[in-house]
């Protein structure tokens, strides 16, 4: 630093980097560009960090530093490429589904802008946002009090909560089985029942029921498991203090050893068989003859010893819509084509992956999971599967009549002011807002009457909603065309469209509008009006404007297909 660097000039189209630092106290960005391989900063931008600020984890700080960059440099980041180059893993936190509520704010925030996160490969100008958060101070540290700061004073950690996982198995002449047992640590328990339905040892009966166990935790989304067994040979043979010297107990151990490491934390300890009673039971009740147990126990027969168990993948695996957002997600990767880079960005904030199982954000429950074609298939196959009326062509249970739900249903309107004397005497302002939406709608005057009032409801509320033959219809009003805009508009976003099939209100907002018919000659859907299922309805449709505009979307590219033979 003994040469500061002078800040450049970007040129428009160019790609611009962007580097992070954070300490304690404070943080720091530098956005640079470069020049024939040499970077040159263009801006930097440093906060000290205030009250809860303070203890933002070291992760969420960096977030911090990229919001704080975007909000100041915002006409950077709007006419630029953004990459952010960083040895954190900020692009995972940000759109992880467990992200706290301020990263999935700032998430949506930075989702407006064309950012790409890689690693951070040299230091470069790394230095000098190092330097910078260095010597960012605050105000107390200005005025000599900086040596006055409390030692802060860590929070103990909470300690980790343990699944408990109890398992045995057990071999006779009659049959095998195993039991198990699965504890939460708020009490909730599973019990299951394996009858083994193949010839097996009593150490492979208890090498299936610890696997089987491990696999349940995983079903069940646990983190960190300890696992209670009363067979000292698999339990020291897991832990690696007796050596697994048979073939069929070599292979049962790596496949446990595979499963123990997808767990945060996996420990498996021996306990005597009179603390095993509950999974001992059920692994004896497994081995016999009797198939009927309490409705509380899962029962399960396996016909397959896990070491001869082989996957099965799907023969005809092609590219589908999926793959590109996964690819992604996992790893940043984008199309070549800046359009479709963008676009693939915004689309990509609705979906999370979890696990790597890809999940689509939904307004009606927390996740929708994504279906490649044939489970898709096999889904539908299986919903449907079985379901007959007693007659043909009579359906198999009573008909349900659907309704659309209504859009911007409850409005709330109040009247601010009076205010200082604005232009044309206006001092008043009447605001509307919609209650499921909180959209608002305002409108300045210089007094309220009842006339302005209901103006106001039709321009904005009921007509708030829409061009050759826009164009002819306005034409006729002559005179009056001002007056009629409005009601020309309210026609033409209500009208179905040939192109798309649907109705440009529909397009907007996912569901169809209310027309001033539908009140004075009441509709069905205004009839069983209830507020909390047209809110219901509301988030449903909401779900599926992305499938209605895509549909809109094919239906115009057919016309234009046809158009194009003539």
């Amino acid at each position: 630093m003994a040469e500061p660097p002078l800040l450049s000039k970007p040129i428009d189209g160019e790609t611009l980097y962007v580097y992070l630092a954070v300490s304690e106290q404070a943080l720091s960005a530098v956005l640079v560009r470069e020049e024939l391989k040499v970077q040159k900063p263009v801006y930097y931008v440093s906060k000290v960090l205030h009250r809860a600020e303070l203890n933002y984890s070291v992760i969420e700080k960096f977030a911090l530093a990229m919001i704080t960059a975007s909000r100041k440099l915002r006409p950077y980041f709007q006419s630029h490429k953004i990459e952010v180059l960083t040895d954190q893993p900020l692009r995972n936190v940000i759109h992880s589904p467990k992200a706290s509520g301020r990263l999935i704010k700032w998430a949506i925030e930075l989702g407006k802008f064309d950012i790409r996160y890689k690693p951070r490969t040299t230091i470069k100008a790394q230095a000098l946002a190092d330097f910078l958060v260095e010597c960012t101070i605050s105000n107390e540290e200005v005025g000599g009090q900086g040596d006055k700061i409390e030692d802060k004073v860590e929070e103990p950690k909470e300690p980790k909560e343990y699944w408990l996982l109890f398992f045995d198995g057990a071999s006779k002449t009659k049959g095998s089985g195993a039991g198990l047992v699965l504890q939460s640590p708020d009490g909730f328990t599973v019990e299951y029942v394996i009858k083994l339905d193949f010839p097996t040892t009593n150490n492979e009966a208890e090498y299936e029921a610890l696997i089987a166990g491990l696999g349940l935790a995983r079903t069940l989304r646990v983190k960190n498991l300890k696992v209670c067994g009363d067979s000292k040979l698999v339990v020291f043979q897991v832990n690696g203090e007796f050596e697994a010297r048979e073939d069929t107990m070599l292979r049962n151990l790596r496949i446990v050893k595979s499963q123990m490491a997808l767990f945060e934390e996996c420990i498996v300890e021996y306990v005597p068989r009179e603390e095993n009673t509950k999974a001992d039971a059920l692994s004896q009740f497994a081995s016999s003859d009797d198939e009927v147990c309490s409705g509380s126990v899962y029962y399960q027969v396996m016909r397959t010893p896990s070491i001869e168990a082989k996957l099965v993948a799907p023969i005809d695996s092609g590219a589908t819509w999926m793959d590109e957002i996964k690819l992604y997600l996992e790893s940043g990767h984008l199309p070549p084509n800046a359009d479709e880079a963008r676009k693939l960005q915004v689309w990509a904030l609705k979906y999370v992956l979890i696990e790597g199982i890809l999940y689509r954000k939904s307004f009606v429950i927390p996740y929708l999971r994504c279906l490649r074609p044939d489970e898709a298939h096999e889904v539908l196959r299986e919903v449907h599967e079985g379901r007959f009326a007693p007659i043909v062509r009579q359906p198999p249970e009573m008909l349900t009549s659907i309704n659309t739900p209504i859009p911007f249903a409850m409005w709330g309107m109040d009247i601010f002011g009076p205010f200082p004397l604005a232009s044309a005497q206006r001092k008043f302002l009447l605001v509307a807002i919609d209650y499921f939406t909180k959209w608002i709608e305002a409108k300045p005057l210089a007094k309220i009457t009842t006339k302005q009032v209901a103006q106001f409801v039709w321009e904005n509320i009921i007509c708030r909603i829409i061009l050759d033959g826009l164009k002819k219809r306005v034409e006729k009003a002559q005179g009056s065309w001002a007056e009629e805009l409005l009601p020309i508009l309210w026609a033409y976003r209500t009208t179905c469209k040939v192109s798309t099939g649907t109705t440009p209100f529909q397009l907007a907002y996912g569901a169809e509008a209310v027309v001033p018919l539908e009140i004075t000659h009441t509709s069905q859907r205004i009839q069983q009006y209830e507020p909390e299922a047209n809110k219901e309805g509301m988030r449903l449709a909401l779900d599926m404007i992305d499938e209605i505009c895509d549909e809109a979307h094919a239906k115009i590219v057919e016309n234009q297909k046809r158009a194009s033979y003539y």
